[in-house]
């Protein structure tokens, strides 16, 4: 988002410069410049860039999900067990 107002701000400063129209060019030039900076201080020129395109990528690749049913049934690993905890002991702890 932050290319889309520089540019659009850029586009506005070409045209009201050309309209005389100073108060919408001044305006539109300082944001321009400003959004730039910030661009470059705090995301930098390189990490937009790659944000862009894989942003872009990601709308075209999406990640095959398993079924509901095969996802209840599947069963827990390490990993879930270091995670969520034993949920066997935490059922057997409860009073009834």
């Amino acid at each position: 988002m932050p290319w889309v107002i520089i540019i659009y701000s850029c586009m506005v400063f070409y045209a009201d410069t050309f309209s005389h129209n100073w108060g919408n060019a001044v305006f539109a030039g300082f944001n321009a410049i400003v959004t730039f900076w910030a661009l470059t201080a705090y995301i930098g020129i390189w990490h937009s860039v790659q944000d862009m395109v894989l942003g872009l990528i990601r709308w075209f690749f999406v990640p095959i999900k398993e079924p509901q049913q095969e996802a209840a049934h599947k069963r827990a690993s390490w990993r879930d067990a270091l995670y969520f905890g034993d949920r066997q002991m935490i059922y057997e702890s409860r009073p009834l």
